[in-house]
């Protein structure tokens, strides 16, 4: 729920609009971000998800979508091995799309949310301890790392002119070439918030959105949390 949250935000205020709600120029209680919490509440109301969804674990979930209980499943690359290892026999039948964009927002159409990896570094080095450290990131950002990882994990890399395995699943291949059209990309809204809570917070209150909670309410929790949490500069 926290993924398909942040995806409406992405394509109901853009970019901007979640970098700006990390830092803090606009707060979860302003009208557009409550709007998009209220449409993630609405999507059940509407029989997006499964009967029970909330309380569903992840096997149960793989489950109902491998045997074609279900039609659909949020989700992104790395869950292509885990598929493909399986005796399901609809593989040759499954396909992606990318979230769908909202027809009164055009401008946010191309914003897509795109998952990367973080590094952090000790602000304490020696010289010899940096040199060593800095030749590594630049090795592990490189495009031949990625293409490296990618092909021995199967995950989709948020690169540019990277390659598929020739043996890759065909799902795979266009995940791929779809992730080198993308030219607006935005990360999760807590990567842009020092409130180091939020993420407990934020997700626990759309669960809870999701069961009996408002929309107002649940804004209304996840700010008074930041504004205790967030650190003061």
């Amino acid at each position: 729920m926290g993924h398909i949250f942040n995806n409406i935000l992405a394509k109901r205020i853009g970019r901007d609009g979640i970098i700006k709600l990390g830092t803090g120029e606009k707060k979860w209680t302003d009208d557009d971000v409550v709007e998009c919490l209220q449409i993630t509440k609405d999507l059940k109301d509407k029989g997006a998800f499964a009967e029970g969804f909330e309380g569903m674990d992840y096997n149960t979930q793989m489950n109902q979508f491998l045997t074609g209980e279900v039609a659909m499943i949020s989700h992104s690359s790395p869950i292509i091995p885990e598929m493909f290892n399986s005796e399901s026999e609809i593989l040759d039948d499954i396909s992606f799309f990318a979230f769908p964009y909202f027809e009164d927002k055009p401008e946010y159409k191309d914003t897509h949310v795109v998952y990367t990896s973080g590094w952090m570094l000790s602000g304490t080095m020696s010289d010899e301890e940096k040199e060593a450290t800095l030749k590594l990131v630049k090795y592990m950002t490189s495009k031949e790392s990625i293409q490296e990882r990618m092909n021995a994990a199967m995950r989709v890399a948020p690169y540019k002119d990277i390659d598929a395995p020739e043996d890759a699943p065909q799902i795979f291949k266009d995940m791929v070439e779809y992730t080198g059209t993308i030219t607006d990309s935005v990360g999760e809204y807590f990567d842009y918030d020092t409130c180091s809570t939020l993420v407990d917070t934020s997700r626990n209150g759309i669960l809870n959105m999701m069961l009996s909670d408002s929309a107002e309410n649940t804004a209304q929790t996840i700010q008074a949390d930041v504004d205790a949490n967030r650190p003061q500069s």
